[in-house]
């Protein structure tokens, strides 16, 4: 996936790439590629670290709750 090769090359500096605060150690990726826009919920583990929780397909300009849980949830698990 080109995203995954631009963040490996340039870290969160990377080009096309916009990343947003979501809450605490939420935090959003939003990025286009030749098959639509997305979206990817992740967290920062270490300097060194991201671990991508939840990746979906943007259709609106708000992002669902339904998406927002399902990222939630499972950082509450690595968390823990």
């Amino acid at each position: 996936m080109e995203v995954v090769e631009e963040l490996e090359q340039n870290g969160l500096q990377a080009a096309r790439l916009v990343l947003k605060p979501i809450d605490g150690k939420l935090w959003e990726i939003k990025f286009r590629s030749y098959s639509g826009s997305f979206r990817v919920f992740y967290i920062m583990i270490s300097k060194e670290t991201m671990i991508w929780l939840h990746v979906f397909s943007k259709k609106s300009q708000k992002t669902p709750q339904k998406e927002l849980k399902i990222a939630r949830s499972r950082m509450k698990e690595i968390l823990s």
